[in-house]
């Protein structure tokens, strides 16, 4: 049995089309979606697939990175993340931890978490390096999962 979520989702569609969808906005029955696709051709399917849903797509803007290979691009599986790992980074990232300058201090971020300065040090190495060895190691010869 289909929830009338998975009924209505839109991100399947994405997907099919090899594109991941970053919704960066939900108003009424109105989503904003950001995605990154190989070329026009992609987008026109992934608009004619959308429609046949009856979704009616506005497209607000329409970038092209000249020079980017999508090869440029990767799709992140974070589900090696502990959910401790997951949360330091996150709440790093919406605090401003990873900006430069930084907005917050390693131990404003601790403080915020409710750990010591050396136990978040831990959770965000532990976390940062599962994150840049998915992005760089091609998982699909195996060399990724050994890395866990």
């Amino acid at each position: 049995m289909q929830s009338p979520v998975q009924s209505t989702c839109i991100c399947p569609v994405f997907v099919s089309q090899g594109a991941v969808p970053q919704i960066t906005e939900v108003r009424g029955d109105t989503v904003e979606v950001v995605t990154f696709l190989q070329d026009h051709a992609s987008l026109r399917r992934l608009v004619d697939r959308l429609a046949a849903r009856d979704v009616a797509v506005q497209i607000r803007r329409l970038t092209s990175e000249d020079g980017v290979d999508a090869d440029d691009y990767v799709t992140l599986d974070l589900s090696g993340l502990t959910a401790k790992q997951r949360e330091a980074v996150e709440l790093g990232v919406r605090e401003g931890y990873y900006e430069q300058p930084r907005r917050v201090s390693h131990q404003e971020l601790a403080d915020r978490i409710g750990i010591s300065k050396s136990a978040l040090s831990q959770r965000l190495t532990g976390a940062e390096g599962k994150i840049i060895v998915r992005a760089f190691v091609d998982t699909a010869d195996g060399a990724g999962a050994a890395a866990d």
